[in-house]
This record gives C-alpha cells, sequence and structure tokens, in this order.
C-alpha cells in the first residue's frame, strides 16, 4: 500500500513510483496506489484535505487491501507520505513492514520547506522575504487556504505538527509478522 509525497513532489515522482509498482507486481506483490483526499485524482476537492481525512485514507485502502490482496501486506512511503503513515499506524494499532523513500521525518521543516518557496516567488515581485512569510503563516493559520502547493489549513496543520515515530521492534515481532 503506498502513501504519496505531497504537493509537487508527488507529481514528480508518479513515473517512479509505477515503474516501481511494476517491479514489485513482476515479483508477485500486489501495489495499491492511493490518492489522499484532494490529491491527485482522488474523488475530494482540495477543500477537503485533512491530515485526519489522509490517516482515514490510509486506514480505508489498508481494509480494503486486507480484504482484497493475497498474501501479506506491507506500507511503502515516499517523502511526506511516511509522516501520514507515521500517524496512522501509530492511531491504529496495525503493525506491518515499511519500505520508506526518503523519509521526512520533520512535518514542521517539511512545511517551511513549501512556505519558503511561496516566499521566495513572492520576493521576486515584493522586496521583504519576512514579511511575505509573515503572512503566509499567518494566513494558514487564520484557516485561508494557501497557494504555494495547495495547502488547505486542516493539511497544514498535520505538517506543522507530523513527525515520524518508529514503532518498537519487540511490538513488531510479538505481533507474529510473517516477515
Amino acid at each position: 500500500m503506498f502513501a504519496h509525497p505531497f504537493a509537487e513532489e508527488m507529481n514528480k515522482s508518479r513515473r517512479m513510483v509505477a515503474l516501481a509498482a511494476g517491479a514489485f507486481a513482476a515479483c508477485g506483490w500486489s501495489t495499491l496506489q492511493i490518492d489522499f483526499t484532494g490529491c491527485g485524482d482522488s474523488g475530494g476537492d482540495f477543500e477537503d484535505a485533512s491530515w485526519a481525512a489522509w490517516t482515514a485514507d490510509l486506514h480505508d485502502a489498508w481494509c480494503w487491501a486486507s480484504a482484497n490482496l493475497p498474501g501479506p501486506l506491507a506500507v511503502w512511503g515516499l517523502r511526506g507520505g511516511a509522516l501520514v503513515i507515521s500517524d496512522w499506524l501509530r492511531a491504529s494499532g496495525v503493525v506491518a513492514p515499511l519500505l520508506l523513500w526518503q523519509p521526512v521525518s520533520n512535518g514542521r521543516q517539511h512545511l517551511n520547506q513549501f512556505l519558503r518557496l511561496k516566499a521566495a516567488g513572492e520576493m521576486l515581485a515584493d522586496a521583504d522575504a519576512k514579511a511575505s512569510m509573515d503572512l503566509i503563516r499567518s494566513s494558514l493559520q487564520a484557516g485561508h487556504a494557501v497557494e504555494c502547493c495547495r495547502l488547505s489549513p486542516a493539511g497544514g496543520t498535520g505538517w506543522r505538527d507530523g513527525g515520524f515515530e518508529f514503532v518498537s521492534a519487540a511490538r513488531f515481532w510479538r505481533a507474529g509478522s510473517p516477515f
């Protein structure tokens, strides 16, 4: 089950993820790729995007994969998708093998990278970068969407507070994993 990265990173990685999924299939593994609510080709609108919706998307995908795909399940994430996976695993109690590609371990830092890109774009038109960053942050905190990377206020909260936490190996092995 694949959890995609955020914003333009999702778009730039689609081809490589599709190639990897094809390679996994050639080895006999099923791969489930979903787009989180409000992202990519999902049925939701951007305004529906939130951290809670994304962790719920992972839960729904896990339930579907458990019922419909043969063999053991693993979770695969890229960049910011690792943060969503971490929160979902912690909340759900699911124990699963992880494959993480360049995982983001600090959501606040990752969000700041996207906000800096927006500020840099505004700097080209406006000379005050600090004022631009302050305005962007205050808009997000006030509940307004920020168009740096189509970031909704609810989605921004998860990135701001997100951090990756590994499940202990003892918990993993006590669960009787087939891996």
